[in-house]
Parts: C-alpha cells; structure tokens; sequence
C-alpha cells in the first residue's frame, strides 16, 4: 500500500522554482517583478519530496496597472485602484473575478461599471468570456 502525505507546494516562474510553500497555503505574492509577461506553474508535494506533474502554465502579465488600463476592447475596460478592480462594460455582460488560487471572489451581470475589493494579487477577470489578467499590487 502506498499513502502519500501531502507537505505543500511549489510554484514555478517561467520553469524556475520560485517558491516553497506549505500544504495549508491559499495564495502566493511574487514581489519585485519587472513589467513583463511570465509564466507560472504549480506543483504538489508529497512526503519522500516526490512532486505531481505541473499544473498547465498561467501567463500572468505584469505592468503598472494601477495608472493605466490593462484592457480595454469591445467596450471593456479592466484596471486597478489601488487594491480595487474596477470593471466598465455594457450592462448586459457576465462578470467573473477568479483568484490565482481558483476561487471565485465574484460574479456578477446586469451593471455596466464594477468596484471590487480584492486586496493584494493575481486574478483573472472575465467579461463575457473573454480574459483580462489582472496583477493588483
């Protein structure tokens, strides 16, 4: 019989390893990044440092969101104040916050603008099923 143990994570940046972080981790901040695109990926691992396939890589753009747009395409706009996400689009749009970690921290339809608090972190808002990466510093 073979019982694995699960002890944590590790996150990857662009296929370096970046952190190591413990099974009860919910979310990971890489701090000090240049404006740049890169590509993350997780990891888990289990007792005997034995470590499951990566996840599929996330590409996480980093700019400096908090004074400029980070999209804005069929009358979407997606930006950043402060540890707000603020959404504009036509009412009639499905809008999704999901977290780095998989969470949904929102959901919702029918406004044509949004201010969500989120705090500090990488999430992916969706509008009407089209992806804006968000990095809220």
């Amino acid at each position: 019989e073979c019982v694995l143990q699960h002890t944590g994570y590790r996150v990857y940046r662009d296929g370096a390893q970046v952190a190591e972080l413990p099974a009860d981790a919910m979310q990971y901040t890489d701090k000090g990044l240049a404006d740049a695109t890169y590509r993350y990926e997780i990891t888990a691992v289990y007792d005997s440092s034995r470590e499951s396939v990566r996840c599929q890589a996330l590409p996480v753009t980093v700019g400096d969101s908090s004074l400029d747009a980070v999209a804005a395409a069929n009358g979407v706009d997606v930006r950043t104040e402060g540890t707000d996400i603020m959404v504009d689009c036509p009412a009639a749009s499905k809008v999704r916050v999901v977290a780095a970690d998989g969470k949904t921290v929102f959901t919702g339809q029918g406004e044509s603008a949004y201010r969500l608090s989120v705090g500090h972190g990488v999430f992916i808002v969706t509008v009407d099923g089209i992806p804006y990466k968000v990095v809220v510093r």
